[in-house]
Formats: structure tokens, C-alpha cells, sequence
């Protein structure tokens, strides 16, 4: 039986570094588009600092092309 822990890469609900990259082949859409969708607040994604890596999350991403706007857009943390 296979468990979904955030160490095993290929069972977790986030996409590893590069995220925008990652996230954004998986959605079919160019890296910059889903960029700016995160920069924007349209997709939900999480960023420590103004120049860190971007986490975002497969549900997150799905939402997003979906439509669907998140409640409230976490951008950054610190």
C-alpha cells in the first residue's frame, strides 16, 4: 500500500521545483501564463519573499482552470 507523504515526489498534491513549470505543463498552458496568474491572485500558490520559489498546488491549479477564483490569494509568507 502506497502513502501519500510530502517526501514521496511522485504522490504529492505539489508540484516540485520549478512549480510555475511544473504546474503550468501539467494545466497545458506556457510557464509565464500560469506566472502571472500567481502573481496576480488568480491562482493560489505560496511564495516566501518577493524573489522565492513559488509552491503551488495540483488543486489549486485545477481550480484556476476551472474558473473558479480563490477566496483569498495567499502570495506571500515570511
Amino acid at each position: 500500500m502506497t502513502v501519500n507523504t510530502p517526501t514521496d515526489p511522485d504522490n504529492s498534491p505539489w508540484f516540485p521545483h520549478p512549480a510555475a513549470e511544473n504546474g503550468a505543463r501539467y494545466a497545458g498552458v506556457h510557464y509565464k501564463t500560469l506566472l502571472g496568474a500567481l502573481q496576480r491572485g488568480e491562482c493560489r500558490g505560496y511564495q516566501a519573499g518577493p524573489r522565492g520559489r513559488w509552491r503551488v498546488h495540483r488543486d489549486d491549479v485545477d481550480r484556476w482552470l476551472r474558473g473558479e477564483r480563490p477566496k483569498r490569494a495567499l502570495r506571500r509568507t515570511s
